[in-house]
């Protein structure tokens, strides 16, 4: 038997969680519209690194054939700086540290979110029913 190998490695069960997405996004729209029984969404899981680790990719995609590739997301953090420098929320203090915290974690997600959107272009084919998620775990 072949042996599998993953060339952009996150963690061990990225593949799994991927399979798991698929079928519960199944299983969700089938209970929305019978119509939608077996058919079979794709789920393509981009990731990056928080902190740099030596022997890592900072960008990751499962699976490796996903039509958004490492290299789309080329200057990641540089323009989601950017972003979140342009975003009019940025000078805005609370006055409760949590709160403020929690501000300032939302807007750095808008800001990446805003980017893979960016760079992801319409990458599935025209089909009216697709979109990029964006959501850091």
């Amino acid at each position: 038997m072949a042996e599998h190998t993953v060339n952009y490695f996150m963690w061990g069960y990225q593949e799994h969680y991927c399979a798991n997405a698929e079928h519960e996004a199944e299983r969700l729209l089938s209970r929305l519209d019978p119509r939608f029984r077996h058919c079979e969404p794709k789920v393509y899981l981009v990731g990056r690194q928080i902190t740099q680790q030596k022997g890592f990719h900072p960008i990751c995609v499962v699976p490796d054939e996903c039509p958004y590739q490492p290299e789309t997301f080329a200057g990641l953090n540089q323009l989601a700086a950017e972003i979140e420098a342009a975003d009019p929320e940025s000078s805005v203090f609370h006055s409760h540290p949590i709160a403020h915290e929690n501000a300032q974690r939302a807007m750095q997600l808008r800001a990446r979110r805003g980017h893979a959107e960016d760079r992801g272009g319409d990458r599935h084919g025209g089909h009216p029913h697709a979109d990029l998620l964006a959501h850091e775990v």
